[in-house]
């Protein structure tokens, strides 16, 4: 897909940015100074892989029906979004962590 290659091309360009944020380290310090303690946190990247990419090609299936609610550029829109989103997780270039934090009780 032709949006899909723009898109990725884009995110590449806005990960190899100086102030691109994607650090588990810089999480875990703002948790802490938010006054939270981090119970746990757990690599989800594949899960975000899976569910891109099942959603895509299920919206694949349904093509000719969600035309006629979506139009085209909406529909092309999304489906590159999954595409990218899918490759980049695939390819570990691209992460999703899920942070358990619990705030302490007062003493």
């Amino acid at each position: 897909m032709p949006g899909a290659q723009k898109r990725l091309g884009e995110l590449n360009s806005q990960m190899a940015a100086d102030n691109f944020w994607n650090n588990r380290e810089q999480a875990q310090k703002l948790i802490e100074e938010a006054g939270f303690d981090l119970v746990r946190q757990e690599d989800v990247s594949e899960n975000a892989a899976a569910v891109s990419k099942r959603w895509h090609d299920a919206r694949a299936d349904d093509r000719d029906a969600l035309l006629t609610i979506e139009g085209e550029e909406r529909y092309a829109g999304l489906q590159g979004f999954l595409e990218v989103v899918h490759r980049l997780t695939s390819e570990r270039r691209l992460s999703r962590f899920v942070y358990l934090a619990r705030k302490p009780k007062s003493v």
